[in-house]
């Protein structure tokens, strides 16, 4: 039985993700953040010890469809990546607005409009960089590479708009050391949310052991306890849903 038990978990796993604050990133040369807080605390529960790597998200990406047994952590699951993964979650939601500069005046109601700004600034590793190509966006103006911090281009005038997800606002306006009301949303572009994706390799029955321990720390109240200690906030009824 252990043999078979064995078979069906597969290999070891490989736990990979790129530099998102707060969900996760590297900070005095630990990775951190609310991800993996709930990535350890699930593989406590499944006695599971491979290390969380931080990679440029086009390596990520690439490790999923080369193997089995890789596990990303938080990204987005949208309509387009449904089948690209095999998901465990939810584990938070997030909004992804156009931001602005606080004393820049424009009103954005619509995309169509956004695709007639002069340049919209947004991480080359997000989500929404997909979206809003596949939206036919020629006006996107992807920032690449760690260390690099949107908000302070934003402010600079780079550009008129910073595409951003409001779970990382907070830690880039820290890292910036500028004030909240620095910046201001002029538009709700997608509200998605953040799941653990395998591999599409993967044995089911990893995949169904994971979500069941994660239904279980949302059942006992220890996902809850993580969720606020990071956000600040009680997750929703959906979220905690199993």
């Amino acid at each position: 039985t252990a043999l078979l038990c064995g078979t069906a978990q597969g290999q070891a796993l490989q736990i990979v993700g790129t530099d998102v604050p707060p969900l996760i990133y590297q900070h005095q040369g630990r990775v951190q953040g609310f991800c993996v807080d709930l990535v350890q605390a699930l593989q406590q529960r499944l006695k599971d010890d491979a290390p969380i790597q931080l990679l440029p998200w086009p390596r990520v990406i690439a490790m999923a469809q080369a193997s089995a047994d890789v596990l990303l952590v938080c990204p987005k699951r949208t309509r387009e990546r449904e089948d690209r993964f095999l998901w465990v979650g939810p584990l938070y939601t997030s909004q992804t607005f156009f931001y602005v500069r606080a004393d820049n005046p424009v009103r954005l109601h619509s995309l169509e409009q956004a695709r007639t700004l002069s340049g919209v600034l947004l991480p080359r590793a997000s989500y929404s960089y997909e979206w809003l190509q596949a939206q036919g966006f020629g006006n996107l103006k992807p920032i690449g590479g760690t260390g690099i911090n949107p908000l302070r281009m934003l402010i600079a005038g780079r550009e008129p708009a910073l595409v951003l997800e409001d779970t990382q606002l907070q830690a880039l306006l820290d890292e910036a050391e500028l004030p909240a009301n620095s910046v201001r949303p002029a538009y709700l572009a997608l509200v998605a949310d953040g799941y653990l994706a395998f591999s599409t390799a993967t044995a089911a029955t990893r995949v169904r052991t994971w979500q069941q321990q994660l239904d279980q720390m949302k059942r006992d109240g220890s996902y809850e306890a993580l969720y606020q200690r990071w956000f600040g906030r009680k997750p929703s009824a959906e979220l905690l849903r199993t």
